[in-house]
């Protein structure tokens, strides 16, 4: 998902934060520690300015603001940034996280193997190895088409509504644009007539986002 603007209690609920400039890595680990890391770097937090504005002002040389005194000592260029980063405590201890991460689930990654391998051995024919699905784009379609057949026989109630509305409004809207002149003056109301065949199907569609929150356990499942 995407935050803009968090507020502080929200910005409170995630346990790290990873900070990026220009692509390059300058920061990964607990909230406060990256203010606090920062502040160290000779950078001040605004007043009334939320922890997230802060970290993210500091990828901006526009509205990142510097300690007086320490205009010559701190990072500039995304490169600065990185250095200091590489250089410091928090990276060494991030170092040391991951290579004990390592030693606690070897077993762990030695099976995530064996099941990468199990994976491959089960795709269907032609299905590119790298891919994460285990049947190919045509088998997924003749699925979904079949799954949509049988949620659509198995809600008489809503297949039986959507066709009557859509016989309904056909009469409807064939009233409104009935007996056209076949001439040029005609091309006008036979577009119109077009135009709201199509977005009354699209607009159709629509009512399918309600049945989607009723299908959610099957999803989670």
């Amino acid at each position: 998902m995407a935050l803009y603007q968090a507020g502080e209690n929200l910005t409170l609920e995630f346990d790290k934060v990873t900070i990026l400039y220009l692509g390059r890595q300058i920061f990964f680990g607990n909230d406060a520690d990256a203010k606090a890391y920062f502040e160290d770097l000779g950078f001040v937090c605004k007043p009334r300015q939320t922890t997230a504005n802060f970290l993210t002002a500091i990828t901006d040389p526009h509205a990142r603001r510097v300690k007086k005194g320490w205009e010559a000592r701190a990072p500039r260029t995304p490169e600065d940034f990185v250095g200091m980063w590489k250089a410091s405590s928090h990276y060494g201890r991030l170092k040391r996280e991951m290579r004990q991460y390592d030693e606690d689930f070897a077993q762990t990654q030695t099976q995530l193997e064996e099941y990468r391998n199990y994976q491959l051995t089960q795709k269907a024919q032609h299905q590119r190895k790298k891919s994460v699905y285990m049947i190919n784009l045509r088998m997924q379609v003749v699925a979904n088409l079949k799954r949509a057949y049988h949620r659509l026989v198995g809600d008489k109630v809503f297949l039986g509504t959507m066709a009557f509305s859509a016989v309904f409004m056909s009469l409807i809207m064939g009233s409104l644009f009935y007996n056209l002149p076949g001439s040029t003056s005609g091309f006008y109301s036979k577009s119109g007539a077009l135009f709201m065949s199509v977005l009354f199907n699209a607009i159709m569609n629509l009512s399918e986002i309600g049945t989607q929150y009723a299908q959610s356990p099957i999803v989670q499942r």
